[in-house]
């Protein structure tokens, strides 16, 4: 096994394009690490089909790939239109209509379906309505009797279904809804490795979905996806509470404005940085690839910079779920990530001065932190460390040393939630092992990884008592004594 030197993760979506063993596998093989599935499209017996492709092509390639669960959340929507269509100019009148209230027949007006009860008492005059993420956008002018007159201010087509983002109104729709419930009782018996909550607002709304998995005995990590006002305005409780955080530029900058995004992402990527809270950058990072072979330059530079950022993963959506080139895109990632990471390195952000961290983890980062510094003094050629739940390897993520990260643990589902971690590869090992072992055992799989040869060193973390939550408390150099490539 070579380590593969690229340190940022790509995080692909599954969709009609990759919903078959071979296209999956192909994209496992390209250089793909957590697999999406997004549950605002197709139906639990689809996604448990791709479910198990997924495992059974990690499996054949002997890799851990990790599956995010993406929940649709409180997306409002456009309703259904008689002809599925709906043409609206620039400066004329439009009434907007809870579609199940009365008839979308209206004699002198055009009428937009939509499906949230609250709306009418919500908006309010002058509230901007954004539809198709921002393309259309139409102003309140008055409210009657339910109905919401509002002016068009650009104009267009308006399909069937199209998403409305209300920058203005505070709406007051749950984060986590019943098709949420419904959907995670589904990931959570099929065995997903990552929830990604959509729309978080506040701490309470990731606080719901914890209930309801403890509520089953189960505790999968959280994604927060940050996508609302409201979420940048909680923004360090919500990073505090989560599992790793989502930069959702698209829905984000329909909401907030396009020109805040790039300070914003960089803003969240820092402060998941400092915490060791793993962070995704999404949307259109190679949006044009979803029709042409070959990025913009534009959106190679967007790739670059999201990891300079210190971004631990990049996603893919309709480039790897709908586009024409899912595997290339794939690829094109891959080249454009390692390329910057080599050429680039000096740039990458540093914690080596943070001291920040959870409560209660000060021991393991502490040990996790004198790693990576030893590790550069000595020039050690890779630390790793044992892990019973993956905590030990994000601490040593947190502060990004220039060697290559190797977890050991006992436990599969850690495995490949790792996979999501910037710079962690990771080794199954049994259960119950002794510690001296569990040393010698890392030495031996590390220089046959050909990451380290005869003489040369490699720092190791451990716990006493090993493999133990929390447990860490010892480091330990070791210079490799054999030539185990062989």
């Amino acid at each position: 096994m070579n380590f593969p030197s690229r340190r940022a993760k790509i995080v692909a979506t599954l969709g009609p394009a990759t919903s078959t063993a071979e296209s999956i596998e192909e994209l496992l093989k390209a250089g793909v690490n957590v697999v999406r599935m997004n549950f605002s499209h197709g139906t639990h017996d689809q996604h448990r089909v791709r479910f198990e492709l997924v495992r059974a092509a990690a499996k054949k390639l002997g890799k851990p790939v990790a599956i995010l669960q993406d929940l649709q959340g409180p997306k409002l929507r456009v309703g259904k239109f008689p002809s599925g269509t709906l043409t609206i100019d620039s400066g004329e009148q439009v009434i907007l209509r809870l579609e199940t209230s009365k008839s979308l027949a209206e004699p002198k007006l055009k009428v937009i379906p939509f499906n949230y009860e609250r709306l009418a008492q919500e908006v309010a005059v002058g509230h901007r309505i954004l539809i198709d993420d921002g393309n259309l956008e139409i102003k309140v002018t008055a409210i009657t009797d339910g109905d919401i007159h509002a002016k068009v201010i650009y104009g267009g087509l308006v399909k069937d279904h199209k998403g409305m983002n209300f920058p203005d109104t505070r709406v007051t729709i749950e984060a986590f809804t019943p098709k949420d419930r419904e959907d995670l009782e589904f990931g959570l018996q099929i065995g997903i490795d990552f929830c990604a909550l959509s729309f978080v607002r506040s701490v309470d709304d990731i606080a719901s979905v914890r209930k309801f998995m403890a509520d089953r005995k189960k505790d999968i990590p959280i994604v927060s996806k940050i996508e609302k006002g409201e979420a940048i305005e909680n923004l360090d409780s919500i990073i505090a509470a989560s599992d790793a955080v989502m930069v959702a530029r698209g829905d984000l900058a329909v909401e907030v404005g396009t020109a805040l995004v790039p300070h914003l992402q960089k803003r969240i990527i820092r402060q998941c940085n400092l915490r060791g809270i793993p962070v995704i950058t999404a949307t259109q990072m190679l949006e044009s690839m979803i029709n042409t072979p070959r990025p913009t330059r534009a959106e190679a530079s967007d790739v670059a910079n999201a990891v300079i950022d210190g971004t631990d993963a990049l996603m893919l959506s309709a480039e790897s779920a709908s586009g024409k080139f899912p595997t290339l895109a794939v690829s094109v990632m891959h080249s454009i990530i390692l390329e910057t990471e080599q050429q680039a390195d000096e740039l990458r952000p540093s914690t080596w001065l943070d001291t920040g961290g959870q409560k209660g983890d000060r021991l393991q980062e502490a040990v996790e932190h004198a790693a990576g510094q030893l590790a550069a003094w000595i020039d050690a050629k890779a630390i790793a460390c044992t892990t019973h739940t993956g905590r030990a390897a994000r601490a040593l993520a947190k502060y990004r040393p220039r060697v290559p990260i190797i977890a050991f643990t006992d436990v599969a589902a850690v495995r490949r939630q790792l996979a999501l971690v910037w710079g962690v590869e990771t080794v199954q090992i049994e259960p119950n092992t002794d510690i001296d072992k569990l040393f010698v055992f890392a030495e031996v799989e590390i220089a046959r990884m050909r990451l380290a040869g005869k003489g040369d060193r490699i720092v190791l973390t451990a716990g006493w008592p090993p493999l133990q939550s929390g447990s860490t408390n010892l480091m330990k150099v070791v210079t490799v004594r054999s030539d185990y490539t062989h």
